[in-house]
């Protein structure tokens, strides 16, 4: 389904004016996961292709520790700025 936000070109100025009246609102809905969500969801994505998916040149356990290690520290990092916080 294709949502329209206006229905003619003379109503963009409008809409823009609208957005630029609520962008306070907009911006308060953005919401960033953390380092930790993002490093939690690339591990499980990993993990899931180590497992499931057939590799021409699958990765070697090594390199597969080496991906989550590094994940690993940017947990530990975003830990260490909300402490200092």
């Amino acid at each position: 389904m294709i949502t329209t936000i206006f229905n003619n070109p003379g109503e963009i100025p409008q809409k823009i004016e609208l957005i630029l009246q609520n962008y306070k609102v907009y911006q308060n809905f953005i919401q960033n996961p953390s380092l930790s969500d993002i490093g939690d969801r690339y591990y499980s994505f990993m993990k899931y292709c180590q497992n499931n998916i057939k590799y021409s040149k699958k990765i070697n356990t090594f390199q597969f520790i080496h991906i989550v290690s590094f994940f690993g520290v940017l947990k530990i990092l975003e830990k260490i700025k909300s402490m200092k916080k």
